[in-house]
């Protein structure tokens, strides 16, 4: 993951999407804050992650128990047509892998794996919240007038994926004791979170979400 606010933010949405969601499977997920690296076209998408299993690779040899590796990334300007039908799985392309083996055999692999929104933040754009929060019609002001958040659907839109909307979230979860969040995260109040997602009814929450945890989930034994 990039870091630790985006799985936060993730489970907690899982955990209201997901009827009957396994805990206990999601529990065995170990995140590692870890940058993909990636901003524009001409970048490797998830490069950083890739070299990171490499090395992980070269350093264990075959002598770890781990048995799958997710490389969660930011979508940033990733084309949306460069998706697998699962909807997170980043398709394979010439100079692309999106499984990496970490043993001999297909069993025991490093998945790249994107969402389908800019970035975590996009997917805490519900109505129900942003209305309570009284933030909505400024977020509004932010999309073209014919994609607003509107009630009682996630709004699942490529406008509504692709803002960048951090600068206009961060506020509603910021500590009260900082300044800005910073790029460590470090001024998150994650109570605030908590209780911002609480605010989202399961069905303004994106598919995205239930496809990232049933990929999840069918790969953790």
């Amino acid at each position: 993951m990039e870091n630790e606010f985006d799985w936060f933010v993730f489970r907690r949405l899982a955990a209201r999407k997901v009827v009957g969601s396994d805990e206990v499977k999601i529990d065995k997920v170990h995140p590692i804050a870890h940058s993909s690296g990636y901003d524009a076209t001409g970048e490797k998408f998830g490069g950083n992650k890739v070299s990171w299993v490499e090395n992980f690779k070269h350093v264990n040899n075959l002598d770890h128990i781990t048995q799958q590796i997710f490389m969660i990334c930011d979508r940033d300007e990733l084309p949306l047509g460069d998706f697998t039908r699962n909807g997170v799985l980043v398709s394979r392309t010439n100079n692309r892998q999106n499984r990496i083996n970490l043993v001999p055999g297909n069993q025991r692999q490093a998945h790249l794996l994107s969402w389908k929104r800019r970035e975590i933040e996009n997917y805490l754009l519900s109505f129900n919240l942003l209305e309570g929060k009284g933030v909505l019609e400024m977020i509004n002001q932010q999309l073209p007038i014919v994609s607003p958040i509107t009630a009682g659907n996630p709004n699942d839109n490529e406008e509504v994926r692709k803002k960048n909307v951090k600068e206009f979230l961060q506020p509603l979860y910021k500590r009260d004791d900082v300044q800005e969040i910073g790029t460590d995260e470090r001024g998150v109040d994650f109570d605030k979170v908590a209780a911002l997602i609480d605010l989202i009814p399961a069905e303004e929450i994106s598919e995205d979400i239930e496809n990232m945890y049933n990929y999840l989930v069918n790969k953790i034994q």
